[in-house]
């Protein structure tokens, strides 16, 4: 198979993403370098952590006189050379990493039970901290950390009931992006991954109303990129600096377009729906019945809090769910090209199970080599790493390219969205289960973990060859043969949660919606499938890239496919 790579900056400058992330040495350059002459001594000390901290290895210490944000700009290309050193001179004990999301200490995967029992290790901060509640985003960052975890609660209670949106959407949306060419025609798979979910999930966050709106349809794309830059970037700066950061660097500027633009697109509805609510109870008539995210949060909604908004949380559901669904489904999609003997047992068992069950979602549970192959999938991801040095960095100015370019974020979970409210589909990367550390605590074995800083529990068991033969290789059929094992059916599902298999987090926020991704995962694949042939280019590869310590799908890996005729009309069955 070939080889991943790491991250090439050059590469890395083209993108969107990496531009914010870049662009240190631009506009917000000058905020920095200013704020640092004048406190050198406090920066060094925040950067680096506080002394005494140091019966934590840390993994990419700064030099005498050398801050940490030369150290957090620089782990991007380096992370996984660092963490690859950490588990050969320090197996099995915690280390510490300055990254560009902050300070982060993984800690061996046998904690998982202890970091979920912490009450000073804070899922939900590990997202608010990241941007003022004034600063432009910050109130949709901070809608994770609402009190009474609202986009939890709507996630769980109303998301995994909605498959028929779903199948009703995918016709089109797969019409749209792949078309009826019996020619082979190649294509950028992670351009059109994030199209299908972004349409599929806007079926449902939105309603049919506006889910074919390309205005909204290129927003929500626009959302993930900005959002998830500022994830990975804004945080490289310390808390006291990030005021100026948002208030003069491009990523106030881009996070204030952003959420201007999705205030003018669902502002308008809810203000309609909510004047439709107040004249039908003014004549005793039931309201219109519109199953979508707006309606459900208005009715889970406070209406007496006046912070919340409901343009905060279509944020918020993007951020969390689109990426991470879109990167999730084209790994599958690029590994089944890569690996297509698989693709043919697939098909078998869709014609089977939905020839007799239509669309229903106990039918897309009884897809079990379907599930097994995208779990495996999910698996496989991070050990197809590091094989190969990407070629040294280059700093090659580029011009900021205008929306709707090819979007480029970073994956989801395990380092960034370890499993809140839809938190979309986590994929397993390095580290997974972040916390923020809200006070020093001490753990078992007596390591210290600072205030401010970020804990996460590494994810090796995934790739542990003690604990899967030959752990390199593809093998749709792992996870289907381990369900038939004694307490096996429960454990070696896709929505499985376990301190093994920590792809969706673990304990009291793993990912609640997991499920409703799953479906969306397994619906578009058989589409996808049965109506198409498919193969990778010549000289073409599945493996993804290396951000930091987390692999995401290359967005330039192209697939190749063409329409062929598919044994069942997936159109006209039956929906649940």
């Amino acid at each position: 198979m070939a080889s991943s790579s790491k991250l090439d900056l050059a590469w890395l400058q083209k993108q969107p993403v990496g531009q914010g992330f870049l662009e240190m040495s631009q506009s917000t350059i000058a905020v920095t370098l200013a704020a640092l002459v004048l406190v050198p001594v406090i920066a060094s000390y925040i950067f680096a952590g506080r002394k005494g901290a140091a019966e934590i290895p840390l993994m990419n210490p700064p030099g005498p006189f050398e801050l940490a944000l030369s150290k957090a700009v620089q782990f991007p290309q380096q992370g996984l050379d660092l963490y690859n050193k950490a588990r050969k001179l320090f197996p099995d004990q915690p280390v510490k990493f300055i990254t560009n999301a902050g300070t982060l200490t993984i800690l061996p995967s046998d904690r998982a039970q202890e970091v979920k029992g912490i009450r000073s290790l804070d899922f939900r901060k590990s997202f608010s901290y990241s941007a003022p509640l004034t600063a432009p985003g910050g109130a949709a960052l901070s809608t994770f950390d609402h009190p009474n975890e609202i986009v939890q609660t709507v996630v769980s209670k109303y998301l995994t009931k909605r498959l028929r949106p779903l199948a009703s959407e995918a016709t089109f949306t797969i019409n749209k992006n792949f078309g009826n060419s019996p020619e082979w025609t190649e294509v950028k798979m992670y351009d059109v991954g994030l199209d299908v979910v972004a349409r599929l999930s806007s079926r449902v966050f939105l309603g049919s109303e506006i889910c074919r709106n390309e205005e909204w349809l290129e927003t929500t794309k626009r959302i993930t990129m900005v959002f998830t830059s500022v994830l990975q970037t804004a945080r490289v700066y310390p808390t006291w600096l990030r005021p100026l950061v948002y208030r003069f660097g491009k990523h106030g500027r881009d996070m204030m377009a952003v959420t201007k633009q999705v205030n003018d697109i669902v502002n308008p509805i809810v203000e309609k729906r909510k004047l439709e609510m107040a004249e039908c109870e003014a004549r005793g008539e039931p309201a219109p019945v519109y199953n979508d995210a707006i309606e459900w949060i208005l009715s889970e909604h406070d209406p007496n809090d006046r912070i919340f908004k409901v343009a905060d949380f279509q944020i918020a559901l993007s951020v969390a769910a689109v990426h991470t669904t879109s990167d999730l489904l084209s790994h599958t999609m690029l590994t089944l090209a890569a690996n297509p003997q698989h693709i043919e047992p697939l098909r078998k068992e869709m014609i089977e199970v939905l020839g007799t069950g239509g669309w229903k979602k106990t039918s897309l549970t009884s897809l079990r080599l379907l599930d097994s192959a995208v779990k495996e999938a999910q698996r496989i991801k991070p050990v197809q790493r590091g094989k190969k040095k990407a070629p040294p960095p280059r700093f090659v100015p580029q011009p900021i390219r205008p929306a709707g370019d090819n979007i480029y974020q970073t994956a989801g979970e395990c380092f960034f969205f370890d499993a809140v409210a839809s938190n979309g589909l986590p994929e397993n990367q390095t580290v997974s289960m972040q916390r923020l550390v809200t006070e020093d605590t001490t753990i078992e074995g007596g390591y210290r973990l600072r205030k401010g800083e970020l804990v996460g529990v590494d994810t090796y068991p995934l790739r542990d060859p003690a604990k899967w033969p030959e752990p390199e290789t593809f093998d749709p059929y792992r996870f289907y043969q381990a369900r038939k094992q004694p307490g096996g059916e429960h454990k070696a599902q896709l929505v499985s949660v376990s301190p093994d298999h920590l792809t969706f987090g673990y304990g009291k926020y793993a990912c609640p919606g997991r499920f409703f991704a799953a479906n969306e995962v397994k619906l578009a694949l058989c589409h996808l499938l049965l109506k198409y042939d498919w193969k990778l280019p010549e000289g073409g590869s599945d493996q993804p890239i290396m951000f930091g310590l987390d692999p995401i799908v290359n967005p330039g890996a192209t697939i190749m496919f063409r329409r062929r005729k598919e044994e069942l009309d997936l159109d006209s069955l039956l929906v649940d």
